[in-house]
């Protein structure tokens, strides 16, 4: 098979098949080969909220949204990242939140 880069520098190439002539995107092809990972993070990003599954799909979004990030579904790589990020933030925050609370319920003075 004779490869002959194109005067195009776009990252496409012709080869020629015979005398059949056809045209390669190899930056497309490359992104679409990822684009399972972006959705299976954005999915995952929405599965790590049921309760026991949640820290292992929290781990498999956060993965797969990085693999995803250089696919053509982009945005659903960044929208799982958030989600992700924005869960265990707000997580954090609550079980912060709970904490503070006991800690005031039990340094608080008896009720007569």
């Amino acid at each position: 098979m004779d490869y002959r880069k194109s005067s195009q520098t776009d990252g496409t190439h012709e080869t020629d098949n015979g005398g059949y002539v056809t045209h390669h995107n190899s930056r497309n092809d490359a992104g679409r080969d990822r684009n399972w990972a972006a959705i299976t993070g954005f999915i995952c990003a929405f599965g790590s909220m049921i309760p026991f599954i949640g820290s292992v799909a929290f781990v498999c979004s956060i993965v797969f949204s990085s693999m995803g990030l250089k696919s053509q579904k982009r945005g659903l790589a960044i929208a799982g990242l958030c989600i992700s990020i924005g869960l265990v933030v707000i997580g954090f925050l609550i079980v912060l939140a709970i904490f503070g609370l006991l800690a005031a319920g039990a340094t608080a003075a008896p009720m007569e």
